[in-house]
């Protein structure tokens, strides 16, 4: 029974704790590059970098505690998901464009582009939790592999 809570467990930190990044950079992203790329340090951009860094510690937490095949599953699919839509996001999916439609602005139409460094960032905020589950739950299926392997 204990087995089971601690799956249970983990499996749903894991996805809350996908959610948390995806939210945080989402909002901060939607605060520094949504209509223009206009960053301002005010009190909601300082509260959305701390939630995107407690995030991405929170993450790098759970992949040290992480064991267990179905947690192991979960975490990879949940690292899969925030590369793959980092990926989407910030490389094709939010093309910019500064082109007039239609007489005016159209909506999420910019002046300016956002500069690569930007998209990079945040690139990388979402290659962490890949990062950190290479280094913790592969190893633990890794070295279970090789036990397993040892003992045929």
């Amino acid at each position: 029974m204990k087995t089971l809570l601690h799956s249970t467990l983990y499996a749903g930190l894991w996805i809350a704790a996908g959610y948390a990044l995806y939210i945080s950079t989402l909002f901060l992203s939607a605060l520094c590059n949504m209509f223009d790329w206009n960053p301002t340090l005010n009190w909601e951009t300082a509260l959305a970098v701390t939630a995107t860094i407690a995030a991405e510690i929170f993450i790098v937490w759970l992949a040290y505690k992480t064991s267990g095949y179905v947690v192991t599953l979960v975490s990879l699919l949940v690292t899969i998901i925030l590369v793959g839509g980092a990926i989407g996001w910030y490389s094709g999916f939010q093309a910019e464009t500064l082109e007039h439609r239609h007489g005016g602005y159209f909506f999420l139409d910019r002046k300016t582009f956002s500069p690569t460094w930007f998209r990079i960032t945040f690139l990388s905020l979402f290659l962490v939790p890949l990062i950190a589950w290479l280094f913790y739950p592969f190893r633990y299926l890794l070295k279970k592999y090789l036990e397993h392997r040892e003992g045929v």
